[in-house]
């Protein structure tokens, strides 16, 4: 068991933490890998023109990023 201030950390309790952490990284890791696959295959099934595709999947998220 250890203490800081008023806290007290078991090691069950910080297993739990980084189990619940490692679950989480894995959660957004997998969401990140699959935004762009399902977007391209959306963006085909909808027949948008290349050009118009070339612009969503490249200029797009950049323009969110720097918002």
């Amino acid at each position: 068991m250890w203490k800081v201030g008023t806290l007290t950390y078991t090691s069950a309790g910080l297993l739990a933490l980084f189990a619940w952490l490692l679950f989480g990284d894995f959660a957004w890791s997998m969401r990140d890998r699959s935004i762009a696959p399902m977007a391209s295959w959306y963006l085909s099934h909808l027949e948008v023109p290349s050009v118009v595709f070339g612009l969503l999947m490249s200029s797009f998220p950049v323009l969110l990023g720097d918002i």
